[in-house]
This record gives structure tokens, C-alpha cells and sequence, in this order.
């Protein structure tokens, strides 16, 4: 079981990830291990979004900005 999932946050807007970054609307591939998201995750501020083809590429990873350079 891949422990790797795509989330949307609620409120993009003001949402944050573990290093402050705001992470925009797009869906973000984290890693459900980490104790951060899987404590956003249980709360309800994102939700897991349906993995397809098409959007799998244009994931963005936590690690860089929505506009795609590196943080």
C-alpha cells in the first residue's frame, strides 16, 4: 500500500504546510507517515483527492512553491 496521496486544501488561500509555504489549490502528493499531514488530514483542513492520470503530472509536491520553484 503506497502511503503517498494527493490532498486539496480546504482553504487554500491561508493554508500553510509543516514550513510555513502556502500551498495554493492544486492537489500536493505528501506522504500520510508524516505526522503534520496526517494530523491535517484527520482534522478535515484537506481532503484526499481521487488519483487519475491526467493530474498524477501535475502534482505538485509539498516541497516546492505552486508556482513550481523550489522553496
Amino acid at each position: 500500500m503506497s502511503t503517498i496521496v494527493n490532498v486539496v486544501p480546504k482553504h487554500p488561500d491561508t493554508f500553510r504546510d509543516a514550513s510555513g509555504q502556502l500551498v495554493g489549490k492544486g492537489p500536493i502528493r505528501v506522504d500520510q507517515r508524516d505526522p503534520f499531514w496526517r494530523r491535517v488530514i484527520r482534522w478535515g483542513d484537506v481532503s484526499v483527492a481521487d488519483e487519475t492520470p491526467a493530474k498524477a503530472g501535475a502534482a505538485v509536491t509539498s516541497g516546492t512553491q505552486a508556482n513550481g520553484s523550489k522553496a
